[in-house]
């Protein structure tokens, strides 16, 4: 705040107050009422004229009242006045009434106060004095114009002194009412001072509480800004970490994913080897029943063989010991096919056991194996929602870093507010002291 303007408001304000004294105007007295009709000329035979005019001024009221309310309703601000304040009907028997009180011989101190009554109405319903002044301008033109026409013809004399009676009582009423205006005025005037001087031992303490808090104020705002800074740099370091967390999570799903493939392979060729097993199960199966098909062909060629001996042995001679050669290389291999078969039927059935121990233990590693992929699958997914949910814990950071930084930002501009404010309440305070010091000399 530069000094001249500083000087300059001190100044305005130090005329303000001292046009409030309360000597401008003073309550009107009886001795000041009749000053005032001597000076108007409104002498006891003029008033005395405007009461025996009464009849005529109460016979001309209502055409009065339809010319002054038309030009009212036609005026924007007196009828926004009339439509919120009353209506037009209750007006116009108050303005009757008041015309109606224009011709009396009793203009005393209680006439006056019926005055200052209207005055104050006018000043609550906020109709300005310009209004009014107009307003009595068109009763007196009209009630000049009602007596010329009714006396200039034949009683000229006594007209003008009647329009010279009314216009000097319609000036009284003006003054009268406009220094009603001006006494209210005066005391809101007086009023608004005295306010202002209790405000404004408020506003010395307040100034300097003011210019004493401002300055912790721009304290606390450069330590919340080296606070917030700080803050910040936490922040982005929190969000390189978190970064790095997403980077080993995301290596770790792609792990996840390898080891889930190689346990479905896995899985796979188990289920395979099992196909395989089974069909060397059945084959082995099928070894049997070969097996027992050729015993009972083997059987059958001992019992030919033994028949053949039983031949040979009748036949006698050289035909029967050849057959009986050819008998005994039978039995003999009917023999060694059974024994043989024997030994192929036990390595068999010693086969199926181990096809049997190995497909049990294939059942039981398949269901670790199944179990594994179902873990895995488990993992996997588990994985997929700690990556989910770091990812946006990562995204949460990052909007949290960015909130931080523009809080940083505006941390640092309310440290220079807070610094400038600071500055300008010490200005204050002073200037406060200062008004405070004119008031006190007015």
């Amino acid at each position: 705040m530069h000094s001249t303007t500083k000087e300059q408001i001190l100044d305005d304000y130090h005329e303000l107050v001292k046009s409030g004294r309360p000597n401008v105007f003073q309550h009107m007295t009886e001795v000041e009422l009749e000053k005032r009709k001597e000076f108007l000329n409104l002498t006891p035979k003029r008033l005395k004229l405007l009461a025996e005019s009464k009849g005529f001024m109460e016979d001309v009221a209502d055409e009065l009242i339809e010319i002054f309310y038309d030009k009212l309703m036609n005026t924007d601000e007196l009828k926004g006045i009339i439509q919120e304040h009353t209506t037009v009907d209750r007006l116009g028997k108050t303005f009757k009434m008041y015309c109606g009180s224009l011709a009396t011989d009793q203009v005393d101190m209680e006439y006056v106060n019926y005055r200052m009554k209207i005055g104050n109405v006018h000043n609550r319903v906020r109709l300005l004095p310009s209004w009014y002044i107009a307003a009595n301008q068109l009763i007196m033109e009209f009630f000049i114009r009602k007596i010329m026409e009714k006396y200039a013809a034949r009683d000229l004399e006594r007209g003008i002194e009647l329009v010279t009676a009314i216009s000097a009582l319609i000036n009284l009423d003006t003054q009268i009412i406009m220094e009603s205006y001006i006494a209210i005025y005066i005391k809101d005037r007086m009023r608004v001072q005295e306010e202002i001087k209790q405000v404004q031992h408020k506003l010395v303490g307040s100034g300097e509480m003011l210019a004493a808090t401002a300055q912790q104020t721009s304290s606390s705002a450069s330590e919340m800004f080296y606070a917030t800074e700080k803050v910040y740099n936490d922040a982005q370091n929190v969000e390189e970490s978190s970064e790095n967390i997403m980077k080993h999570a995301t290596a770790g799903e792609r792990i996840i994913d390898q080891t889930f493939d190689t346990m479905e392979q896995i899985e796979n060729f188990f289920e395979s080897v099992q196909q395989k097993i089974a069909k060397l199960s059945d084959s082995s199966n099928q070894i049997e029943s070969i097996i027992e098909f050729i015993q009972k062909i083997s059987k059958m060629t001992n019992i030919l063989a033994l028949n053949a001996a039983i031949e040979a042995s009748r036949a006698g001679g050289e035909h029967g010991r050849s057959f009986m050669v050819v008998a005994n290389e039978v039995k003999k291999l009917a023999d060694d096919t059974s024994k043989a078969l024997t030994e192929i039927s036990d390595l068999v059935q010693i086969s199926q056991a181990d096809v049997q121990d190995v497909v049990n233990s294939l059942q039981g590693t398949t269901s670790l194996v199944e179990a594994g992929t179902s873990h895995a699958s488990e993992a996997r997914s588990s994985f997929q929602d700690i990556l989910k949910a770091i990812s946006a814990s990562l995204a949460s950071i990052k909007q949290v870093t960015s909130d931080i930084k523009n809080l940083e930002t505006v941390s640092e501009e309310m440290r220079d507010a807070a610094s400038n404010v600071a500055g300008m309440a010490a200005e204050l305070a002073e200037l406060s002291r200062e008004i405070n010091r004119r008031i006190n000399q007015a």
